[in-house]
């Protein structure tokens, strides 16, 4: 579905002719020659944008604010088409809310290249939004004056000038400190902490300045500054081609210093938006993966890992390991001491554990008091020093309570699960495997609990002397026997009276 424009223009000829130009781009295109009109269009059916041409009985400037602080059109994007080239208004009516001014002398290639551009935006804010009412996107609706924290700018030219044009900047920017603009060479390498970066596109050149452009809105080092790119007197053909590679936004030559401040200032707010949503989602995907109580991953975050462990094995024949761990005699730390111990306890725990644990491994709570702990590339017999270690960390840290001087003893019974370094089985799929191996660690960690708890156990039979002589013997897999026949193979306590040949806790 083609996004809407709203053309809002009193001269029947003017209004025709932005109507074709936008028609011919395939906008779906309406049309107003009265304030009340655009108001009315825009609160009930916001469009995607609003070109603002010449209406009589409103200036541009008005409109612009009474649209931006519309409770139901402020979302809509806002262009002003000026009968001039004048700079200084198009300041005023950046200040005043507009998303861009173009002259009416521009070339229709730019005015829609300035139209995609502030398309592209939209729908970027409107993706990281993920709104069910995509009709308006947060961000568009806020004004553009002032921003969060101290700014920077960059000027990339091969100009003398330059160092003047940053001078002139800063002192519309009082609260920045003088290296918060600086002047680089073509080439030279910008930092990912830049918000906005101006080409001087008359000392660059123009197909200088486009592969600049392009460049820098690919490049790692900038990591999303905003682009203004100033076009040389004359030159049709560069506005919109630095448009589409990327550039935020165009200003024509000469410099004029209150145009320059007014569209850094707009394209510092978009980067603090763009910024904010991402830092949103990001944090809304962390929410929806970890658990809110001890803060380790949660169940559907682990259990595809452990698919990949398995897929990692297969490929490149590296071993793999689960802990099931499981605290002892948890119910009646809540019967005796009350829920509100007991997810002091289960975050008490959940932090020993992930301390023992360095990446890739990872630490997941799969259900009430259990935590899974996925060791990629980690064979048996590391696994089963790590698992010891958890064990005896827990046990000798006793969790203090308000009330209970002491602190409450816990201790957890561990189930194992490894995969050997020749992979696991090739006749079943990662996922059938994975849910093998998960199976394999709870069984193991019932012959723990049932070996007394406070307890290590394998799904293979360990023979103790084996491993503290450095062997481990792989004796067939028993996991999916009764577990009664099978309690006290391979258990070893988690705290061994003589542990020094684990190295330091």
């Amino acid at each position: 579905m083609p996004e809407q424009i709203l053309i809002a223009d009193d001269r029947f000829a003017s209004r025709l002719m932005l109507t074709s130009l936008f028609s011919g781009a395939y906008y779906d295109v309406l049309q107003a020659d009265r304030p009340k009109t655009v108001l009315a269009i825009a609160r009930r059916n916001p469009p995607a944008a609003i070109v603002i041409a010449d209406i009589a009985a409103m200036s541009p400037v008005m409109l612009c604010e009474t649209l931006r602080h519309d409770p139901a059109a402020g979302g809509c994007l806002r262009m002003i088409v000026t009968d001039r080239h004048d700079p200084a208004r198009a300041a005023t009516l950046i200040a005043a809310g507009a998303d861009d001014v173009v002259s009416q002398s521009a070339p229709d290639e730019e005015v829609l290249a300035r139209m995609r551009r502030l398309m592209d935006h939209r729908v970027r804010v409107m993706d990281l939004t993920m709104r069910e009412d995509r009709t308006r996107p947060q961000g568009l609706a806020e004004t553009p004056e002032g921003f969060d924290g101290p700014a920077r700018i960059a000027i990339v030219s091969a100009s003398r000038s330059a160092r003047h044009w940053a001078d002139q900047i800063l002192a519309f920017f009082p609260n920045l400190a003088e290296d918060a603009i600086r002047v680089v060479a073509p080439d030279a390498r910008i930092g990912p902490d830049t918000d906005v970066i101006l080409l001087d596109g008359g000392s660059l050149g123009g197909e200088s300045l486009l592969r600049q452009t392009a460049r820098l809105v690919r490049g790692q080092d900038t990591r999303g500054g905003e682009l203004l790119v100033t076009i040389p007197q004359g030159d049709a053909t560069l506005a919109p081609r630095a448009l589409d590679l990327g550039a935020g936004a165009v200003m024509h030559l000469p410099f004029d210093t209150a145009e320059a401040v007014a569209r850094i200032r707009l394209l510092i707010h978009r980067r603090r938006e763009v910024r904010r949503l991402q830092s949103r989602q990001d944090a809304e995907l962390q929410s929806a993966l970890t658990d809110p109580l001890t803060g380790l991953f949660n169940r559907r975050y682990a259990l595809p890992r452990v698919e990949d462990l398995v897929r990692e094995a297969r490929s490149r024949g590296q071993p793999g390991a689960l802990l099931m761990a499981d605290l002892d005699r948890f119910k009646r730390v809540n019967d005796l001491h009350g829920h509100l111990a007991g997810d002091a306890v289960l975050r008490s725990v959940a932090a020993t554990a992930s301390g023992h644990v360095v990446a890739p491994g990872f630490c997941a709570r799969i259900g009430g008091d259990e935590i899974l702990i996925v060791l990629p590339g980690c064979g048996q017999r590391n696994a089963q020093t790590l698992a010891r270690r958890v064990g005896a960390a827990v046990a000798g840290r006793p969790v203090s309570l308000p009330g209970v001087p002491a602190g409450i003893d816990v201790t957890l019974s561990i189930g194992m699960a490894v995969l050997a370094p020749g992979g696991p089985r090739t006749d079943t799929s990662a996922e059938e495997e994975a849910a093998r191996l998960l199976h394999s660690a709870d069984m193991a960690l019932y012959r723990a609990k049932a070996a007394g708890r406070d307890r290590v156990a394998t799904d293979l039979a360990l023979v103790e002397s084996a491993t503290e002589a450095g062997r481990v013997e792989n004796i067939p897999d028993r996991s999916f026997q009764n577990p009664s026949q099978r309690a006290n193979e391979g258990v070893v306590p988690s705290r061994p009276g003589n542990d020094s040949a684990l190295g330091p806790p």
